[in-house]
C-alpha cells in the first residue's frame, strides 16, 4: 500500500499544528458529543462554529515572528483572521439566548486569557499570568463551549431523570476535560514562570496526573449513572467508557520532557475520540 514520504507527513503534521488547524478540527468534533449521546440532530453550523472560534483564539495566542507556520501563510492568515471571526459572530447568532450568553463568555475568558488587562505590580497581565488561573481559565471556556453550549441548545429539562442526566453529563465531561488540560500544565512546566503557580508547581508531576485520573474516574462514573436511568443506551456508555480508557493510558504516559508531539496530538487527538466512537455505534 503507498505511502506518503515521512518528510511529507511531516510537514503535513507541522503545518496542522502550528496553524491550528488540527485543534480547531479537534474541538469542533468534541462539540458534535452532547449531541450524539443524546440523539439529537446536529446543526451543520455548530462545529463551524466551534472550529472558527477555536481557530481564532489559538491563533491569536500564536501571533508572532518567531512562528514560521503562521509566517510563511501570512496573507491568507491576516484575511482569515478577519473572516473567520466575522463568520463565528454571525453564526453565533443562531444560538438561543442562554448558549448564546454562554458562548460570549467563553469568548470574553479566551480573550483576556491572552490579552493582558488585569492589574500586576507594576504591568498588566493577561489571566494566563496572574497566578492560579491558567488551568481554571482554560478548562471553562472548553467546558463552556464543547459540553455546556450544545447542551444548553437542545436539552428539555421537563423531567427528574432529563435534569439528573444533564447534571451527570456536564460534571462527568468537564472532569474529562480537565484530566486532557492538566498534561499541559505538566508540559508547560519548561516554560511557565514560577509566578504563575500552575496545578503541576504547587501540587507536583505524579500528584497532578493522580488528579487527572481521578477526574476520569469521576467521568466514568457519570456515564454509568446516565445509563442506569437509561438517559443513553449501553452502546454509547460503553463507547464513552473505552474513550475515558484511552485518555488515561494517554495521561499516564505523560512526563514534563515529552516531545510537543505527544501533547499536540495525542492528549488533544483523545477530545476527539469519544464522539467518534459514539458516531460508530450510531451506524452499526
Amino acid at each position: 500500500m503507498p505511502t506518503l514520504p515521512p518528510k511529507v507527513l511531516q510537514r503535513i503534521e507541522k503545518l496542522g499544528v502550528e496553524t491550528n488547524i488540527y485543534i480547531a478540527l479537534c474541538g469542533a468534533v468534541a462539540a458534535i458529543l452532547p449531541f450524539l449521546v443524546f440523539a439529537q440532530p446536529i446543526p451543520v453550523w455548530f462545529p463551524i462554529l466551534v472550529a472558527g472560534g477555536v481557530w481564532s483564539t489559538y491563533t491569536w495566542q500564536k501571533l508572532s515572528p518567531a512562528n514560521r507556520a503562521i509566517r510563511s501563510f501570512r496573507s491568507a492568515k491576516g484575511l482569515a483572521m478577519i473572516l473567520v471571526p466575522l463568520l463565528c459572530l454571525a453564526l453565533a447568532f443562531r444560538l438561543s439566548w442562554l448558549p448564546l450568553a454562554a458562548m460570549c463568555l467563553a469568548g470574553i475568558l479566551a480573550v483576556t486569557y491572552v490579552m493582558p488587562v488585569i492589574p500586576g505590580s507594576g504591568r498588566k497581565l493577561s489571566l494566563r499570568e496572574y497566578p492560579y488561573t491558567k488551568i481554571w481559565t482554560v478548562w471553562i471556556v472548553w467546558v463552556l463551549v464543547v459540553i455546556a453550549v450544545p447542551l444548553l441548545e437542545f436539552w428539555d429539562f421537563r423531567g427528574i431523570d432529563a435534569k439528573i442526566a444533564f447534571t451527570a453529563f456536564l460534571i462527568g465531561q468537564s472532569a474529562f476535560l480537565m484530566a486532557l488540560i492538566i498534561p499541559f500544565d505538566i508540559r508547560d512546566l519548561r516554560v511557565d514562570s514560577p509566578q504563575q503557580r500552575t496545578l503541576p508547581m504547587w501540587l507536583g508531576v505524579e500528584r497532578s496526573k493522580t488528579l487527572a485520573r481521578s477526574c476520569l474516574v469521576l467521568a466514568g462514573l457519570s456515564v454509568v449513572l446516565i445509563s442506569s436511568i437509561g438517559a443513553i443506551e449501553l452502546p454509547t456508555s460503553l463507547a464513552l467508557i473505552f474513550g475515558i480508557f484511552i485518555a488515561h493510558r494517554v495521561i499516564r504516559r505523560t512526563t514534563p520532557d515529552r516531545k510537543d508531539r505527544f501533547y499536540t496530538i495525542l492528549v488533544d487527538g483523545c477530545l476527539v475520540v469519544q464522539p467518534l466512537l459514539v458516531f460508530i455505534t450510531k451506524i452499526f
